[in-house]
């Protein structure tokens, strides 16, 4: 029983890293939230893929929200249906997580090999593709709200 209440040590980059938001907000936990960003990743992925707005709607701001309806729009008018797969499972890092005004903000770079099958409208033979990506996705979360969850706030290409 006493292992289970160890907090696993943070290193001094990790603590750095945040220090800006646990100043605002001594709660943050880094470890529980890079578990929660892992699987806010793979559902995002997949479900952006499968094209599942409503599963994707609580997980986004409304601007990407907007931007991701954008992309499963033009890939429904080609009739095309995609599925996402994980080879492994996601690579997560916290680069940053602060405070800007009333907003808890947290950067996470993201790994992942990814296999795609990509089935045209035609019927015709489906498309495998797998990829490696590395992704920067900043998450954000009121400051003080009743709503623990944060939401995809922006995503761009990381250097892997």
């Amino acid at each position: 029983a006493e292992a289970a209440n160890r907090v696993p040590t943070l290193d001094s980059a990790t603590l750095s890293a945040i220090a800006g938001l646990r100043a605002r907000d001594p709660a943050f936990d880094p470890v529980r939230f890079l578990d929660g960003a892992r699987q806010a990743y793979e559902t995002i992925v997949r479900g952006y893929a499968a094209g599942e707005r409503e599963t994707l709607r609580p997980l986004l701001t409304p601007s990407v929200m907007a931007s991701f309806e954008a992309g499963i729009a033009a890939r429904e008018t080609r009739g095309e249906t995609e599925q996402a797969e994980f080879l492994h499972p996601p690579r997560a890092d916290l680069e940053k997580a602060d405070a800007e005004g009333d907003r808890a903000v947290a950067k996470v770079r993201f790994l992942a090999e990814l296999r795609s099958r990509i089935q045209p409208a035609s019927g015709g033979e489906e498309q495998i593709e797998e990829r490696r990506t590395a992704e920067l996705w900043t998450f954000e979360r009121a400051l003080g709200a009743a709503d623990p969850n944060w939401a995809l706030a922006r995503v761009e290409p990381a250097s892997a």
